[in-house]
């Protein structure tokens, strides 16, 4: 994935590959940078890695929830994290 320089970072972590795979056909050719986890120990380590403005979070992840990775990082009053229950 190549990076487009003064876009959006957003982070989309979901156990589903459908939803990872709606919501990059949805965001890509946007002004978005895209990246993904497939769990919630890697949705924290891709928050450190890439700081993303936005995050798109699954609720119900088999190692985590949504509500535990959203309390990690709800610190930073400039970034939101808006959950799915998919």
């Amino acid at each position: 994935m190549s990076v487009n320089v003064g876009a959006l970072t957003v982070l989309v972590a979901d156990d589903s590959s459908v939803f990872r795979k709606l919501i990059e056909q949805s965001l890509s050719g946007k002004n978005y940078n895209l990246v993904f986890a497939t769990t919630g120990r890697e949705a924290i380590e891709q928050f450190t890695e890439h700081a993303p403005q936005i995050a798109i979070v699954d609720w119900t992840m088999p190692d985590m929830t949504g509500g535990e990775i959203s309390v990690i990082y709800e610190k930073p009053k400039n970034r939101r994290t808006r959950t799915s229950s998919s």
